[in-house]
């Protein structure tokens, strides 16, 4: 009881302190908060990989289930795991974002992947796109193309320069 009262209005002014000081604008649809969203330069033929900071300053947890923009021709939901010192990479169907919780979309971790830009971006560039929230709805963001500062080291990997050839993610092609 007394976390509903005291602690979970006190949780929450704390976590959107955590995005007060992100660099950029912060955009939101209800509790749900985004910033620092980024991508780095693309190379031509390959997919872009999109981070940013999501933020839930509600008392319920929700989900990202889909992201789409002009920019590219298919967007997914990503995690790059390690299994046997091997990096994988996995499309998944969402991402949960918990009841006054943080969630890094970041190199090594959770990401966006951007299959079939018609024409790559190059640092300075920016791009539109929607995320879509099982309950806080739809928020369309400003993606800046830039350096990507890591802020956790999870070994450094990065898909916007892996060879995709031979790998199948789900969307019917290979890239």
């Amino acid at each position: 009881m007394l976390f509903r009262k005291v602690l979970a209005p006190l949780t929450a002014l704390l976590m959107t302190a955590t995005l007060a000081h992100a660099e950029g604008p912060v955009a939101n649809a209800g509790d749900i908060f985004v910033a620092e969203a980024k991508s780095r330069p693309m190379i031509p033929n390959r997919p872009a990989a999109i981070y940013m900071l999501i933020e839930n300053v509600g008392g319920t947890a929700d989900r990202l289930v889909s992201v789409s923009s002009p920019a590219f021709e298919v967007l997914e939901l990503h995690e790059t795991t390690e299994k046997d010192g091997v990096m994988q990479m996995a499309r998944l169907p969402s991402i949960e974002v918990p009841a006054g919780g943080l969630v890094m979309l970041e190199p090594g971790g959770l990401h966006i992947m951007g299959f079939g830009a018609p024409e790559p971006k190059k640092e300075g560039d920016e791009f539109p796109l929607t995320l879509t929230f099982e309950t806080a709805g739809e928020l369309t963001i400003t993606v800046m193309v830039g350096k990507i500062e890591v802020g956790h080291d999870h070994g450094g990997h990065d898909h916007s320069g892996h060879d995709h050839s031979g790998h199948n993610h789900g969307h019917g092609t290979k890239d």
